[in-house]
């Protein structure tokens, strides 16, 4: 089932796109997230909770999933055990121009899923630069 989708947001040069969206139910988590330009370098990350840009710069937030890969297009990641609750996808266009972006994330619900189990602070994750600027995508 969608959880979250969008199609055609602007996502400027070095900004960082926010999605909050929520889950009824647990199980794996599925994010794709696609773009114009194969010139430019996207990045995702996947955390829990409703969390803001602020704490995310802080590594307040839990990173469930990440892709911070410069040849993947689309980038896809993917969680495993999410619990129902709220969830937030980040996404960021470190390439040199402007993008459309367009995103969808799919659970797919398990009867037995519970939160997972993640090491002491989480994984670390950190986007390859500093956002010139933040957008919710939405």
């Amino acid at each position: 089932m969608v959880v979250a989708q969008g199609q055609g947001f602007p996502l400027n040069a070095g900004f960082t796109g926010r999605v909050p969206f929520n889950t009824s139910r647990g199980g794996l988590l599925e994010a794709t997230v696609e773009w114009t330009f194969a010139s430019n370098d996207v990045d995702v990350a996947l955390v829990r909770g409703d969390c803001s840009f602020a704490q995310l710069e802080a590594a307040q937030c839990p990173i469930l999933a990440f892709s911070l890969s410069t040849t993947a297009k689309p980038e896809r990641i993917r969680f495993d055990g999410a619990a129902a609750g709220s969830y937030t996808l980040f996404i960021e266009n470190t390439g040199a121009t402007n993008e459309s972006v367009s995103f969808q994330v799919v659970l797919t619900p398990s009867a037995t899923a519970s939160a997972a189990v993640l090491p002491d602070g989480g994984l670390s994750f950190q986007f390859k630069s500093p956002p010139r600027g933040f957008v919710e995508l939405r």
